[in-house]
């Protein structure tokens, strides 16, 4: 069943970043920039990131509102606002953190299995526990057709949390690198890294937006049944 949602997916994804590419970019820019600004000047600003978050989160609100009018649900009418929003993405966060903790698969596994549950809470009335249980419901099945490109969005995340992990074990090469060398990778891997996350946040919202567009006539549900 989940090869049956491979194409339409894809599909979907590439219809979603071509018609939003100018809100992606626009996402990019404004979620990475001020990263970028803090990580060089203020490092130890605990303030700043905590700011920054709340920023995160209205400007992933930004992208999925409009991903969702660029997508097959844009016909549908908006129920649910910032406020709601917020509360889904701190549950959603705290939920898949444990399970990143515990053994990072179960973590994983949510962040999948939970992909179209923004854009459920968007395009519904429904509640925050509501919409991730529709997501969970409507999900199973097809984690073979989601995993593929989660796959991908997981490996440039990555790309960026890479420099976070690594970046205080480059000073254990200063018998083959220079403390000037490793300074000068700092500006460099700072950018790459932000933008790194941010793409794969953007990503996530995509494949989500995707995923809901795909999912939420039951169409494969229905399809299984018959197979």
């Amino acid at each position: 069943m989940g090869g049956s949602l491979s194409e339409p997916l894809i599909a979907e994804q590439t219809a979603i970043a071509r018609n939003g590419s100018w809100s992606i970019l626009l996402y990019v820019l404004l979620w990475a920039g001020p990263y970028i600004y803090v990580d060089i000047n203020m490092p130890e600003s605990n303030g700043a990131y905590f700011l920054l978050s709340f920023v995160g989160i209205g400007l992933n609100f930004f992208l999925l509102s409009s991903l969702t009018q660029s997508s097959d649900a844009s016909g549908e009418k908006t129920h649910t606002g910032i406020i709601a929003y917020f509360g889904l993405s701190i549950l959603h966060s705290v939920a898949i953190s444990i399970g990143l903790i515990l053994l990072i698969l179960p973590g994983l596994y949510l962040a999948l299995r939970w992909l179209p549950a923004f854009a459920r809470l968007l395009k519904s009335d429904e509640g925050v526990v509501e919409a991730l249980g529709w997501s969970w419901d409507r999900t199973k099945g097809h984690e073979l057709a989601l995993g593929l490109p989660f796959l991908g969005m997981t490996s440039i995340y990555l790309l960026g949390v890479g420099p976070i992990v690594g970046w205080e074990y480059l000073y254990n090469l200063t018998d083959y690198l220079s403390y000037e060398t490793i300074e000068s990778l700092y500006v460099p891997s700072v950018v790459l890294t932000n933008i790194a996350l941010a793409l794969g946040l953007a990503w996530y919202t995509i494949l989500g937006v995707a995923c809901y567009s795909c999912l939420r006539d039951d169409v494969w549900g229905e399809t299984a049944a018959f197979e």
